[in-house]
This record gives structure tokens, C-alpha cells and sequence, in this order.
């Protein structure tokens, strides 16, 4: 799990970032006297789930194709440590490419693989595992008394992954153990002003409660220099290396959802029995009015729809906006943040706020729904010798219990890394000090050492998550801030939802919205930032009206909704259930 947000924080000291920051030392630190649950060893009988003639012992050493690149030694202290605690004798094999989906095709093309293979939920992986006959469906293990945590998984996410034949070709991974609840995911997109430049204007956050609120803030700091003698930019958001516009946020003031549904159409609202697609609710031209009404007024920055996202971050740093809009890790605040022990360059001053009201709009949209179900899927070879040894493995992993997707990717609890007071288990907790020499080292070797991060096997649960509670007193102050945020945000701006039936339409293969995606893309890209330059109101309804026209005749829009439509129709009941 760190290694996969190192990609986007390099919190605590360039250790693996918006994951492990430095703690803590646990030197002299007890282990606890539930080192390691020593009853896992016996869920599964001695002889397995299956005479051993047919699948081996549970103590079997198995081998996981692990589905992304890594460079670990052969044993690293997570298999050690799995071994001895548990009895778990695991070897891991990585895939050679960063892309998966070929590595999977040329897996099976040679033979397959030994035992299991995990990969990150791809939907054209899944069709090639099942089209192999190289895989066996696992459905039965749903219904093994001898498999007590895979059995009890949410019919909910049972369901999901059963196909219309009624099969279950892989144990899922990384899904939410409560999934009409689930943990709100690092969501960092908000309304961020520089708590600084609002005392200088005399303004507080409560102010920018309301979008005239906002206009008020933007107009009163555009009157401001900033150190170098440089007027103040008032408002700021990030042009992504693609072209798209960080600008959801906005938008989601305005009653939009923004998140892409998995068919990669555009984000959707219900309304009655309807469905309406972002680019065609009214809301979305309204949102668009705003925007160039502040980039008329020299209230967003000139630059917004060209500047490079370097450049942008270089402003941001600098202090030279008085709000920004979007996420934090485009505005590279996460990094800033690590390196500061209070507030002592203008990057400590950025703060969020929830969306402000608009007149009309009853409540906000969500920037991103939060998917409960399997990021991960795993699949058993049909030729293994050793389902014993996988299924205890993966009914371990499948254990409903909050702490176990840190146990599956670091090591069971009294190992490699334990609570800081025994007494308040699921709170603070941090790796011994062996083990944290080299996993919270920053170097990527090092930390290869210790653990292949596997803890896409395992649930995850929103009653406690590892990476907002390593102990920090070791850390910078600003490293806690992101991890601060992030909950504040998720848990209480109302822009975060969970994901429903709709947002799952998948598109079929050669069809519409496949052929014209890229397409719709562009045309949305291009609209964006014309509708956002527009010299005047006659020049935006122009380029509005234009966007409008352009979505069918370029990306056949129409097409693309009505197959939607379809696939949907498909994938629900009468009852609406999936």
C-alpha cells in the first residue's frame, strides 16, 4: 500500500509516502502477547479442504504470480516472518512489465501459472483468465464450513462477482468489509484558500460558506502583492498532462457528479426514473457561467487552461494564489507539507473548505464515489497441487477483522510492527525498529526487502485504516497534515458517495461508447477551455451551444447513451438489485 501512494506523497521524509511516516521508535517495545493468532493456523483441519492427495497440506509452499513489477529478493521479511508465525510458506513471482494486461496474455499463452495469481481488477485480465480454461471458478469455496472468513464474505460482493452463468472465477480483494459504509478513500479534492491572505483581507473560512462569498474573497485578494511585489493570483486549478482541467470541484458546487463511471462516461444524477449524464444537466452549462464569469473579471488565473502543471506548482509554493481548487496532490501541497515544521513558507496556509452554496442547488455533488467492491481479483490455477496451503492463505487474508489489511501486507500483528499502548488496539501503532530502518528508508530496495505489499488480498475496513494513524511523533508537523485533511474531508464535506449500480455499466467490446470515448474526451477538453476564455456572454452561449453540437456530430453522443441505457438494462433486475 505505500509503495502504491508513493506515486503521490512523499510524506515523512521521502519514506513511501501518504503511508508510512516515520514514527514513533518502537525500540524496547513488548510484543504483544497476541504476536500472532496462532488459531489461524487451525481454521482450515490439518487435512484441508480436500484430501491432501488432491491438494497438498496446508503447510505446502505455493507460489503468487503477483500481477505489477517488484523487485523483491526471493525471501523477504514479510515471507519469513509469514513462515515462522504462521506457517505459511509463500514464494512470489513478479511480472517482468508494466503492463499487465500483456503479461497475464503471455502467461497463459505459455502454460499458465503454478498456483495463484493476483492481479489488480482489470476487466480484460478477467476475460482472458476465463477464456484460458487455465483457471478453475471457485464459487464452492464460498460455501466451505472449513473456509470460515471467505464463507462469510457480504453477499453483496458475492453477488457482484458472480457472473450471469452463476460462476465465481477469483477470490475477491481489497473490497470494503462494510459496503454500504465504506471508508471514504484519500479524498483530497476541495476548495483550498490560504488561511493568510484571508486575515489580510479581513475574511474568515466561515465566509466562504456561500459562492458570493467566495466572489467577495477572490475580488478583495486580487487587490494584494505578495512578497515579491507580484499581484496575487486569486484563484487557481491544474491542467492535467492530458489537457483535462482539475476544475471538479467547481463543479460539483453546482450539483454535478463528477467521477467517470466505469464505462468511462461522463459522471451521472438520477433524477426520478431518469438518468442524466453530466454534460447534458443544465448544472453543467451553470458551472461553466461561473468559471467564465471569474476568468472575465481577472479572478482565475489567465494561465489556468494552458500552464503546465509544474508551473502551476511552482505557484502554489510560492504563495501566489489566494484559493486553489482541485486536488492536493496536483497542487503538490502533500510534499510541501512534509518538509515543514509549521507554518514558515506560504504551503502551511492552504486549508480546505466545503463547497460553498449556490442559490438552487439543494446540495453538492460528489467528486468521487467510493467503490466498495474488489480492486483486486485472485485466481487459482486449475493444475495446482496445493489448494490447501492457498485457501488457508486466502481465507487468513479474508478475515473480517479492520487491522488485517496491515497484517496481510506487513506482517501479522507483533512482528514487524505493533500498537504504541496495548491497551487501545486499532489506534495508533508503528513498525519495530528493524523493520522500519529499512521500510520507512525511502530507498526502494531497502524497502523491497521487507515486503512484496500484498495487501490487495486482503478487505479493508472503515472502522480503522493503517496509514492515518502511524504514530508521528517523529515526523515534521506538516507531515500529519494530509493524513488531517483527507479525514476531515472525506468524513464531512458530503463529496464522497458510495458507488451505485449505474456508475458500473460497463461498454461493450466494439461498441459505441468504446469507439467514441477518446473522441468525447477531446471535444469536452477543447469546450472547456473555450466555454472558460469566452470574451463575453454572447461568446459562451456561442461555445456552449457549439460544445452541444460538436458531442454528436464528433462523438455520436446519442449512440454512446443509448448503449449505456442497454448495458444497464442488462446488468439490473426489475427490483433495481444487481
Amino acid at each position: 500500500m505505500k509503495n502504491a501512494k508513493k506515486r503521490v506523497i512523499s510524506v515523512c521524509l521521502s519514506i513511501m509516502l501518504i503511508i508510512g511516516l516515520v514514527s514513533v521508535s518502537m525500540t524496547g517495545c513488548k510484543k504483544s502477547s497476541t504476536t500472532a493468532d496462532s488459531s489461524a493456523s487451525q481454521q482450515i483441519p490439518e487435512g484441508g479442504i480436500v484430501p491432501e492427495n488432491q491438494g497438498g497440506k496446508t503447510t505446502d509452499t505455493f507460489t503468487i504470480l503477483v500481477g505489477w513489477k517488484k523487485n523483491c529478493p526471493e525471501q523477504t521479511t514479510w515471507q519469513q516472518v509469514m513462515s515462522k508465525s504462521l506457517n505459511m510458506n509463500i514464494k512470489c513471482e513478479y511480472i517482468q512489465s508494466d503492463d499487465p494486461v500483456t503479461a497475464a496474455n503471455l502467461k497463459l499463452a505459455s502454460g499458465g501459472f503454478a498456483d495463484m495469481a493476483v492481479f489488480a481488477s482489470n476487466e480484460t485480465v478477467k476475460k482472458a483468465m476465463i477464456n484460458s480454461n487455465l483457471i478453475q471458478p471457485v464459487e464452492k469455496y464460498f460455501k466451505m464450513s472449513q473456509l470460515p472468513n471467505i464463507s462469510s464474505i457480504s453477499q453483496k460482493i458475492v453477488k457482484y462477482i458472480t457472473t450471469s452463468d452463476n460462476h465465481v472465477w477469483y477470490i475477491p480483494g481489497w473490497y470494503a468489509q462494510e459496503p454500504d459504509n465504506p471508508w471514504p478513500g484519500w479524498t483530497a479534492t476541495a476548495w483550498w484558500p490560504n488561511t493568510d491572505i484571508l486575515k489580510k483581507v479581513g475574511m474568515t473560512k466561515d465566509d466562504l460558506s456561500t459562492i458570493e462569498g467566495v466572489e467577495k474573497y477572490l475580488q478583495a485578494a486580487s487587490n494584494l502583492k505578495d512578497s515579491n511585489g507580484n499581484a496575487i493570483l486569486p484563484l487557481g486549478y491544474a491542467t492535467n498532462d492530458d489537457g483535462t482541467i482539475d476544475n471538479g470541484i467547481i463543479l460539483t458546487t453546482f450539483g454535478l457528479d463528477t467521477q467517470n463511471g466505469v464505462s468511462g462516461m461522463p459522471g451521472i444524477r438520477k433524477s426520478g426514473n431518469d438518468f442524466v449524464f453530466m454534460y447534458d444537466d443544465p448544472q453543467y452549462k451553470a458551472a461553466y457561467q461561473w468559471i467564465n464569469k471569474m476568468y472575465r473579471q481577472k479572478l482565475i488565473d489567465a494561465e489556468v487552461t494552458t500552464d503546465k502543471k509544474e508551473r502551476y506548482q511552482e505557484k502554489v509554493v510560492s504563495g501566489s494564489y489566494a484559493m486553489i481548487a482541485g486536488s492536493i496532490w496536483n497542487a503538490n501541497l502533500n510534499n510541501v507539507w512534509s518538509s515543514l515544521d509549521g507554518p514558515t513558507a506560504p504551503g502551511w496556509y492552504y486549508e480546505p473548505v466545503k463547497d460553498p452554496k449556490v442559490d438552487g442547488v439543494a446540495q453538492s455533488g460528489a467528486v468521487q464515489y467510493v467503490n466498495p467492491y474488489p480492486g483486486f481479483t485472485t485466481f487459482i490455477s486449475k493444475n495446482t497441487k496445493h489448494i490447501n496451503a492457498i485457501m488457508h492463505f486466502l481465507d487468513w487474508c479474508n478475515e473480517a477483522k479492520p487491522e488485517r489489511q496491515q497484517e496481510v501486507n506487513e506482517g501479522p500483528l507483533g512482528t514487524t510492527w505493533n500498537w504504541t499502548d496495548a491497551s487501545k488496539p486499532l489506534s495508533t501503532w508503528d513498525f519495530n525498529a528493524d523493520y522500519k530502518a529499512d521500510r520507512d528508508s525511502g530507498d526502494q530496495a531497502k524497502v523491497d526487502k521487507c515486503t512484496p505489499q500484498l495487501y490487495g488480498l486482503a478487505s479493508y475496513s472503515s472502522k480503522w485504516y493503517p496509514w492515518f494513524t502511524e504514530a508521528q511523533e517523529n515526523n515534521k508537523k506538516g507531515a500529519t497534515l494530509i493524513y488531517q485533511y483527507c479525514q476531515e474531508i472525506g468524513n464531512g464535506f458530503g463529496i464522497s458517495r458510495v458507488m451505485h449500480v449505474y456508475d458500473a455499466v460497463q461498454s461493450k467490446s466494439g461498441g459505441a461508447i468504446e469507439k467514441n470515448l477518446a473522441l468525447l474526451n477531446n471535444v469536452v477538453k477543447e469546450y472547456s477551455a473555450k466555454m472558460t476564455m469566452a470574451k463575453s456572454d454572447a461568446d459562451f452561449e456561442a461555445a456552449y451551444n457549439e460544445f452541444k453540437t460538436q458531442l454528436e456530430t464528433r462523438a455520436h453522443w446519442s449512440d454512446m447513451k443509448k448503449e449505456w441505457q442497454s448495458s444497464y438494462n442488462e446488468l439490473v433486475k426489475e427490483d433495481g438489485e444487481w
